[in-house]
């Protein structure tokens, strides 16, 4: 019968991490690609957006 510490040992470096985030990236116009690609990263960064003024 397993116990607690065999448990821990076995999850030591993996299982689910709370500082981690799934990324999916369509296939489709990727050269190469079919299928949705899925990878896990700690941090990204979205491109900077400047939104022009209107007059009125």
């Amino acid at each position: 019968m397993a116990n607690l510490s065999a448990f821990t040992t076995a999850l030591q470096g993996g299982g689910a991490r709370a500082n981690q985030f799934m990324v999916t990236m369509g296939g489709t116009g990727a050269t190469g690609l079919t299928n949705n690609f899925h990878f896990l990263c700690r941090s990204a960064q979205i491109p900077a957006l400047t939104i022009g003024e209107v007059a009125v």
